[in-house]
């Protein structure tokens, strides 16, 4: 199993194993009866009953395993009989499935366009991860998880959508993402032929210097023409390449304009809970408002009061008259100092 893992292959036969195991010419003999033993253990699978597995019977093929006796193992070990069948190590099946999703997850920023795709850039992703041979064994593994789903047009296309992260599982591909495809299908398309066209044009721009140059007007003129139909033909096609593409844009804006109605609406309702949740009503607010008031108000004819005279009149004390006199006193004694 290291040793798949390391080659990132999850299905192997008797005789590729055979051979990556020798050792100074000798062949392994136990390997046979350490493979049934495997078997019987559930960590490899026949590639024939994990196919029929993914079908949807997984619990009865669980409990066929647990169901055989412990002795077959060892049975099997004294008949090893030897067969070179295709085996599927089923743990680095969804190891190697878990890649692929968390690859194709690094290219989404649409949800509405980035799921879907064609069968054969689905392959080539897979490939990313494992050697080509074990694409139908990731592919039959992914389906009958529902972590990606299949189908095929009238037309031909096959389309392959990814399940999100939210749902977790994809159920079907809907006419809509069929029509996303084929919109980017055709964005690709038309790309290539704008390339083609813009090297077409270059190219005839400079036969018509180079002709201009031999001085032969005659066939300068005709080139020059063919670089006027290659103008026209690259703006048409530069022309229905931007509408497609703003056809695709518009979808993945509606995309995100719908997540942002949906956090505004979200964000609403809990402004709105927690506004009830706290008392935070107009009526609340406008009487604590009121009390504030009233308490500042009071405050102020506590204080005023505290630091009024208490005891007007006290023995001793000076009165307004006197202290003026004495002021005035003060000032002409000081005499120009003031002036």
């Amino acid at each position: 199993i290291s040793s798949c893992r390391e080659l990132r292959e999850p299905a192997f036969t008797e005789r590729t194993l055979t051979e990556r195991f020798k050792w100074k010419g000798t062949l392994p003999s136990c390997l046979p009866a350490v493979l049934q033993v495997m078997e019987r253990e559930g960590s490899i699978r026949k590639l024939s009953e994990f196919e029929a597995a993914q079908s949807g019977d997984w619990l009865r093929w669980g409990l066929g395993v647990v169901a055989r006796p412990l002795s077959w193992a060892w049975q099997s070990y004294f008949s090893a009989r030897k067969y070179d069948g295709v085996y599927v190590i089923t743990s680095l099946v969804k190891e190697l499935a878990d890649a692929v999703i968390t690859e194709q997850l690094k290219g989404v920023q649409y949800k509405s366009t980035d799921r879907v795709m064609k069968y054969s850039e689905f392959q080539q992703l897979c490939q990313r991860i494992a050697p080509p041979e074990s694409v139908s064994v990731l592919e039959c593994y992914m389906q009958s998880q529902r972590l990606v789903v299949k189908e095929r047009t009238k037309s031909g296309l096959e389309v392959v959508k990814f399940a999100s992260i939210e749902e977790k599982m994809v159920h079907s591909v809907s006419t809509v993402d069929i029509g996303i495809v084929c919109i980017k299908e055709t964005v690709k398309s038309l790309s290539e032929q704008v390339a083609s066209l813009q090297q077409e044009r270059e190219r005839l721009m400079e036969n018509v210097k180079e002709k201009l140059r031999l001085k032969n007007k005659q066939a300068a003129l005709y080139c020059l023409k063919r670089v006027k139909r290659a103008e026209a033909n690259l703006s048409r096609r530069e022309g229905a390449l931007d509408n497609v593409q703003t056809l695709l844009t518009q979808i993945q804006t509606a995309e995100t304009d719908a997540m942002v109605l949906k956090a505004l609406k979200g964000g609403t309702q809990a402004l709105k809970f927690l506004r009830e949740s706290e008392g935070l009503t107009l009526d609340n607010v406008e009487s604590v408002m009121e009390e504030l008031q009233e308490v500042v108000q009071e405050g102020e004819e506590v204080t005023n009061i505290i630091s009024g005279n208490v005891f007007p009149g006290e023995e001793g004390e000076e009165t307004e008259a006197e202290l003026e006199k004495e002021l005035a006193l003060l000032v002409e004694s000081q005499g120009d100092r003031y002036d």
